[in-house]
C-alpha cells in the first residue's frame, strides 16, 4: 500500500511539472495564433478586432521576452495609429499609440 501511495505522489509531482513547464508554450502558441488573426484583421481593415487580437496577444507576454510578445506589441502600436489616423479627432488613440511604440522598442 505504501509503495502505491510514493508512486502516485511522485507521479502527482511529475504530472505538476511537465504541466508548470509548458505553460510557456502554450501561451506562446496562443499569442501566435491570435497575431495571425489579428494579422488578417488588420488586411481587412478591421482595426477594432486587431486591436483585441493583439492586445490579448501582447498580454501573454506582457515583457516582451519572446519574439510573438514583442511582434504584438509593435502590431498593437502600430493598429493603434491606424485607429488614430482613421480619425484624427481622437487623440487618445495616438497618445496610446505612442505608449505602446515605446513599450515595443524599450522592450529590445
Amino acid at each position: 500500500m505504501m509503495r502505491f501511495s510514493r508512486f502516485g505522489l511522485l507521479l502527482i509531482i511529475t504530472v505538476s511539472v511537465f504541466i508548470g513547464a509548458n505553460c510557456s508554450y502554450y501561451n506562446r502558441v496562443i499569442a501566435r495564433k491570435n497575431l495571425v488573426d489579428g494579422a488578417k484583421a488588420y488586411k481587412d481593415r478591421k482595426f477594432g478586432e486587431a486591436e483585441k487580437l493583439f492586445r490579448y496577444a501582447a498580454s501573454k507576454d506582457p515583457n516582451g521576452e519572446t519574439v510573438e510578445g514583442r511582434t504584438a506589441q509593435l502590431s498593437l502600436a502600430r493598429t493603434l495609429h491606424s485607429i488614430y489616423i482613421g480619425n484624427r479627432s481622437d487623440k487618445s488613440k495616438a497618445e496610446e499609440a505612442l505608449a505602446e511604440y515605446k513599450r515595443a522598442f524599450r522592450s529590445r
